[in-house]
């Protein structure tokens, strides 16, 4: 185990780059990091400040670290250059989430402001705002297929949207708000705040490459009763 000093005040969030060379590490109030991960050094800070960074994701061609922030923005840096290259702007309260999808086309991010937005990275506009939760937006996560984006709030739910059509295909009810959540190929984990782990398994309607029509309604709900729920 090795300790990587360098920041002043609180780190909030840390990703590692795709070669698995390189970890990212941001401060609530401060800058960006780079560390070579077989040395443990600092070998880059990024130019320009984060204000209350809560999220860091790294596309996966390993050029740019995206940051998301409680001063209602995201922004886009360049590892090669250093520099920050594009700030997003349209959020309406703190971005408290953010994930790449795996096609590197678009980033994801989640709000307090009860909504997440889809932003065109190389544009670096908005495309699209999803709107359905009731309470703030906590967690978000991207299948690895690109195909669909899974949400989590403290209203209690679980959301799947379709990033073809920016609509929400599937919603489950818990039993406490959401904290957390990972988005697999067949399936998604989630973590809400009592302690609960979830465990659900996708449609085959979702996971299937041929992207077939949403399932009725019933048997959706068969697919949804295979949950589990491990507590600490």
């Amino acid at each position: 185990m090795a300790k990587l000093k360098g920041h002043a005040l609180d780190v909030t969030a840390c990703a590692v780059t795709p070669d698995g060379r390189h970890v990212v590490s941001g401060a609530y109030y401060g800058t960006l990091e780079v560390w070579k991960l077989a040395s443990g050094r600092a070998v880059a800070t990024l130019q320009g400040k984060t204000v209350g960074l809560t999220a860091l994701a790294v596309t996966p061609d390993g050029r740019h670290v995206v940051s998301a922030s409680e001063d209602h923005t995201l922004k886009v840096w360049e590892l090669a250059t250093r520099h920050l290259v594009a700030t997003l702007q349209g959020h309406t309260k703190a971005v408290t989430a953010c994930a790449v999808t795996p096609d590197g086309r678009h980033v994801v991010s989640a709000s307090n402001d009860h909504t997440l937005k889809i932003w065109d990275l190389a544009r670096g506009t908005a495309v699209a705002t999803l709107e359905g939760h009731s309470l703030g937006v906590t967690a978000c996560g991207v299948t690895p297929d690109s195909r669909h984006v899974v949400s989590a709030s403290a209203d209690k739910t679980l959301k799947v949207w379709d990033l073809a059509t920016y609509t929400c295909r599937i919603t489950h009810r818990g039993d406490a708000g959401y904290a957390a959540i990972a988005a697999g190929a067949t399936a998604v984990i989630a973590g809400d705040v009592v302690g609960g782990v979830w465990f659900l398994d996708l449609p085959p309607s979702m996971t299937s490459p041929l992207g077939s029509a949403p399932p009725p309604p019933a048997r959706r709900e068969r697919w949804w009763s295979r949950l589990l729920v491990r507590r600490l």
